[in-house]
This record gives C-alpha cells, sequence and structure tokens, in this order.
C-alpha cells in the first residue's frame, strides 16, 4: 500500500505537535482520503484527547464510503468508551 506524502506529513504534525488544526488543515486539503488517511485522523483525535472528533471523522469516513479496517476499530474503541464514560 502506497502512503502519500500528506498523510505522512499529517502523521507527524500530530505525533509531534499534537497540532489537531494544523492536521486537519492537511486532511481537509487532501484531494484523495484512503483508510490510511482516515485512521490517522481518528487516531490522532483519540490520542490527542478529543474522542468525540474522532468519532465524527469516523462518522464523515462511513459518509465517504470508506470501509473500515483493523485499525479503524482499535481506534474508535477506547474513543468510544470515552465519550460513554464522559471522560
Amino acid at each position: 500500500m502506497q502512503v502519500s506524502l500528506r498523510t505522512l506529513r499529517q502523521n507527524q504534525i500530530f505525533k509531534n505537535h499534537q497540532d489537531k488544526e494544523g492536521a486537519r488543515k492537511v486532511f481537509d486539503a487532501m484531494q484523495a482520503r484512503t483508510v490510511v488517511t482516515w485512521n490517522t485522523m481518528i487516531s490522532g483525535y483519540y490520542r490527542n484527547d478529543s474522542p468525540k472528533e474522532a468519532l465524527m471523522i469516523y462518522m464523515r469516513m462511513e459518509d465517504a464510503g470508506v470501509d473500515a479496517d483493523c485499525a479503524t476499530l482499535l481506534s474508535l474503541l477506547p474513543a468510544c468508551v470515552w465519550v460513554s464514560e464522559g471522560l
């Protein structure tokens, strides 16, 4: 699977700077998004204490017709727990 430079940049922004807005700008500027791109946003939001945003991105992913994979589910499960427990 080929990962685009924008996806790598998006992941780097989240990991190194915890910059949700910067990663979102990169994501929004992408013309084509893969499951890897969506997963990067979902896991990035979850890892940066934004589980509701992670779930919203997942809903957008479904609306876009992109199928979830096991990495998607691994990021969604803890986000669901956070939201359901009000953490």
